[in-house]
């Protein structure tokens, strides 16, 4: 009766939940991977790690103490990653690097999204309103993952190609979840 009871839920909820499938973790029938590129996961990444640095790095820094656990947060990412004491150093200064490259043109996405969202509050109307974001956020977004591309390869080149390997191996793990599905 129970195995009934879990068959017949699991008939009901499996289109939806097939449906609710984020795209960039689908799969298509014969196992291979979505149309992420590699260049896009890297971009995805590696914004994700720098900003998860200069964010441990300014809790760190705003650690009323050198004694509070905060004070040493700017060592996780390091750790996490098994990065030496020269390439956490690198880190650092590249994430830091990045943000400053990528903080004029994310302010640009947020004047796009904001023009967009009154545009489309403000329109007052009841028919269907066009809520299609403007195609000048993509381009900004590529402008965003070529800038973390960039710091990506400056990373690179201060790290022995192996470790750089590894700790790509590791980004995957630790971000992705399901980076495997992607191929390299």
């Amino acid at each position: 009766m129970v195995l009934r009871r879990v068959f017949f839920v699991f008939v009901l909820l499996a289109p939806f939940t097939a449906q609710t499938t984020p795209p960039l973790l689908a799969q298509t029938a014969s196992g291979t991977s979505s149309q992420v590129t590699a260049d896009e996961l890297d971009a995805r990444l590696f914004s994700v790690l720098f900003r998860r640095v200069n964010l441990y790095e300014k809790a760190a820094k705003a650690a009323s103490s050198p004694d509070k656990p905060e004070a040493r947060l700017n060592t996780v990412m390091p750790r996490t990653l098994n990065l030496t004491p020269g390439e956490a150093d690198s880190l650092r200064r590249i994430s830091l690097q990045w943000e400053q490259d990528r903080t004029p043109i994310h302010d640009q996405v947020r004047q796009v999204i904001l023009k967009h969202h009154e545009a489309v509050t403000n329109n007052g109307s009841i028919p269907p309103i066009d809520t299609t974001l403007p195609g000048s956020l993509r381009a900004l977004q590529g402008q965003i993952d070529a800038v973390t591309l960039h710091y990506r390869d400056l990373l690179r080149n201060e790290m022995p190609e192996n470790d750089f390997q590894k700790l790509e191996v590791n980004l995957q793990t630790l971000f992705a979840g399901n980076a495997g599905t992607f191929t390299k």
